[in-house]
């Protein structure tokens, strides 16, 4: 039985088993390398965003469509996350009008970079679903109401692939840092 490869993936099988040894498991959807370290390492990759199972039958509708792989920056951010970060960002947000109209903006090109990616009939399969909202309403990791931070591993896979000023503030307050 061959395993479902999604349209558009472009990430080589010496990544793709890269990837699967740091998250150890073995990965279905991967579209691409999003981001690498200046060593050259995978540091984030593009899932498609729908879940299939190993033949292609669809599974679940997925929101998320950048991983943080890379075992340094999670630990990373993940301290930041454990000292507070979410409620530290949450709360900027609500203080700062214009990082939560940006945080809003990154919102949506993520939402319209996350349908462009699925075929037209999977598009079809969403809406007879029921998914649409998943993809029409929720953004970065299915996140519905845009004043939250859900995760900052989230954010900052965001960043390092395009654009993300929550993901760009994590970056900031841990001082992120790849491969020496």
């Amino acid at each position: 039985m061959d395993v479902w490869q999604p349209p558009g993936q472009t990430i080589s099988q010496e990544d793709l088993l890269v990837v699967e040894s740091l998250v150890k498991k073995r990965c279905r959807g991967v579209l691409s390398v999003a981001s690498r370290c200046p060593c050259g390492h995978v540091e984030v990759i593009r899932y498609y965003p729908l879940s299939r199972g190993r033949s292609g039958e669809v599974v679940a509708p997925f929101p998320t469509l950048y991983w943080l792989v890379c075992p340094a920056i999670i630990r990373q951010v993940s301290c930041l996350e454990a000292a507070g970060g979410v409620d530290r960002m949450e709360t900027r947000l609500r203080r700062e009008p214009e990082l939560l109209d940006a945080y809003r903006r990154n919102h949506e090109a993520y939402r319209r970079e996350r349908w462009s990616l699925l075929t037209e009939e999977d598009r079809r399969l969403i809406e007879e679903r029921g998914w649409g909202e998943v993809y029409h309403q929720r953004g970065i990791g299915g996140i519905l109401d845009w004043r939250h931070v859900k995760c900052l591993h989230l954010q900052y896979a965001h960043h390092r692939a395009t654009e993300n000023v929550v993901g760009a503030c994590v970056e900031e307050l841990a001082g992120v840092r790849g491969c020496a």
